[in-house]
């Protein structure tokens, strides 16, 4: 199998999934990532056990297992050992629990908000995902050698209908928040403009129906945030429009 034919393999599957989840991620990482683990599907052991992203097997795993001699780096020095991975029935199966792993656990929440596919990786690269201090800079050179970066386009796609200075009206409840992305604050009612505490809860949630104005946008990842005089709400998150 060539290098090329592992990445068509394997592509339309991690997009089908990031597109499922409403692409939390940058499907070019992921596309390197599991070039980079199997050495573009030249592991056997890996492919026998359809773990393309070697996944170490930590007590906590109850599925099935292999071993196998992996390389690590501590204190800048390589060394190998023997560890146990996780194995799959499948390769979408490897890929659903990869996506789980990182949207899921605390240590990567920022991979989701990242902006550019090189701040994605970085931030898995920080979770403790790889030790090799390198990683980041591969990744990015199959990226760039694969034109991977193709697999992201039209994530933003959304990001058309929202114009500077153009009102638009909600279609949920929304918190407002004091940056883009949800682990920034949450604004309380005080805290709202005189005109959003009118259409605000008790607790500053802004009601279904109102119109507000745009005066920015931000994407992190596949979301688009709007500012608003009052402070930050998801115009389209998770692959659906909040805001039309």
């Amino acid at each position: 199998m060539t290098n090329q034919e592992f990445i068509n393999k394997i592509a339309p599957l991690i997009k089908a999934e990031n597109e499922k989840r409403g692409n939390p991620l940058f499907s070019s990482v992921v596309i390197a990532q599991a070039c980079l683990e199997t050495g573009f599907g030249k592991s056997e052991i890996m492919m026998k056990a359809n773990a393309i992203f070697g996944i170490k097997a930590f007590e906590s795993w109850k599925g099935k297992t292999y071993s196998a001699r992996t390389r690590e780096v501590y204190d800048n020095n390589p060394v190998f050992i023997n560890d146990t991975f996780r194995a799959y029935n499948s390769l979408e199966e490897s890929i659903s629990d990869y996506f789980d792993l990182i949207t899921k656990n605390q240590r990567y929440r920022r991979a989701i908000t990242s902006e550019t596919p090189r701040a994605c990786i970085e931030e898995i690269k920080k979770g403790g995902y790889a030790t090799d201090p390198d990683y980041v800079r591969l990744v990015m050179n199959i990226i760039e050698k694969y034109n991977l970066q193709d697999f992201d386009k039209n994530i933003h796609e959304e990001n058309s209908m929202y114009k500077i200075g153009q009102n638009y009206t909600l279609q949920v409840n929304l918190n407002v928040r004091n940056g883009a992305g949800i682990y920034n604050r949450k604004l309380n009612k005080l805290e709202l403009t005189k005109n959003a505490q009118i259409h605000s809860d008790v607790f500053g949630v802004l009601k279904k129906g109102t119109i507000v104005t745009c005066l920015e946008t931000k994407n992190l990842g596949s979301d688009i945030w709007l500012r608003i005089p009052s402070g930050w709400i998801a115009g389209y998150y998770g692959g659906k429009k909040y805001v039309k």
